[in-house]
């Protein structure tokens, strides 16, 4: 994992693709950037996009082992600052079992979590850059990031939602858990904890007017309207 991602809960069950694979991870979300259609090496095509390297998994065996050696000699060998070209370019040249998965696993784009729905799975793990930003000091290490600090008050209370709502996390979150609440907030304090109970009452209330509203049958005009007493 890189130093600018926040584990939001358990997400062992990724551990169980290395029955059938030997390397997993995340597509790039941002595949249409300069350093995701990078290419090294060989030519690769752009339905096989980069692996983000921020959430890696490896399996310990003579191939990942090769595969490790080939990407530092590419690095080194072609002076890149970037290191997802070379390995998307390796893992197309060489027999790895890959497997991918969902972008919840390495959720970079934030915005994301404004449209999450009961249909949809929580994030595990969320990919901050800005934690990093201008090289400022991340702190104690064996501190976890404040996603409280991060994300906006909105964003906090959606992915506190979609946590407990998310039939495939084990407890302490998912919906037969309701202690999970108590487990995240750690991350907002009592003032934050208020206002974001207040902005849901608010938007809930908002929404069930807007829903009168359209039921309110239109006003029909009185017969008696145009005419002169």
């Amino acid at each position: 994992l890189d130093n600018d991602i926040i584990s939001l809960c358990d997400a062992t069950e990724m551990f169980a693709l290395f029955e059938k694979a030997d390397v997993i991870g995340v597509h790039d979300n941002n595949r249409n950037s300069k350093n995701a259609l990078a290419q090294v090496g060989n030519t690769v095509p752009a339905s096989f996009p980069s692996i983000n390297s921020g959430v890696l998994g490896i399996k310990k065996t003579p191939a990942t082992q090769r595969l490790l050696t080939a990407w530092w000699f590419r690095m080194r060998k072609n002076q890149h600052q970037v290191d997802q070209p070379a390995l998307r370019s390796l893992l197309w040249e060489r027999n790895i079992k890959l497997a991918i998965l969902p972008i919840e696993y390495n959720l970079m784009a934030v915005k994301v979590i404004g449209i999450l729905s009961r249909q949809m799975t929580a994030p595990r793990f969320l990919h901050l850059r800005q934690l990093n930003k201008n090289q400022r000091d991340v702190g104690d290490p064996m501190t976890p990031h404040d996603v409280a600090d991060v994300l906006s008050l909105a964003s906090c209370h959606r992915l506190l939602r979609a946590l407990q709502n998310d039939n495939t996390i084990a407890p302490p979150f998912g919906v037969s858990a309701r202690r999970g609440t108590r487990l995240f907030r750690r991350y907002l304090g009592w003032k934050d904890r208020l206002r974001s109970r207040l902005l849901f009452r608010w938007s809930f209330q908002r929404q069930a007017s807007l829903a009168r509203r359209k039921q309110k049958p239109p006003q029909r005009p009185c017969k008696d309207a145009g005419r002169k007493t």
